[in-house]
């Protein structure tokens, strides 16, 4: 497993949803492309991949109460203070 995706799964573990990730893969323009798409569940699971050597389709069956599952088992956002990030952003719009 690849920094790319071990991220992308912790995403997917944080916010505990799926999550789809489409990576180019391949050689363009002097750059190096490394592919790895992936489908994530909730858990951080893997639930398909590319092997980011070539193109693919990756396709994954989700169920909806593995979200409601994680968010139970991890909940990240119970912790959310909504209203500290409003002055924040205003304070950053009044610095532009």
């Amino acid at each position: 497993m690849n920094m790319f995706q071990e991220v992308l799964r912790t995403r997917a573990f944080e916010n505990g949803c799926y999550l789809v990730a489409a990576n180019k893969v391949g050689q363009e323009g002097g750059w190096t492309f490394g592919g790895s798409s992936l489908i994530a569940a909730p858990n951080g699971a893997i639930l398909q991949s590319a092997d980011g050597q070539s193109e693919a389709l990756l396709v994954a069956d989700i169920d909806r109460t593995q979200v409601d599952e994680a968010r139970i088992a991890y909940p990240s956002r119970r912790d959310r203070r909504p209203d500290l990030y409003q002055s924040l952003v205003k304070e950053a719009d009044a610095n532009l």
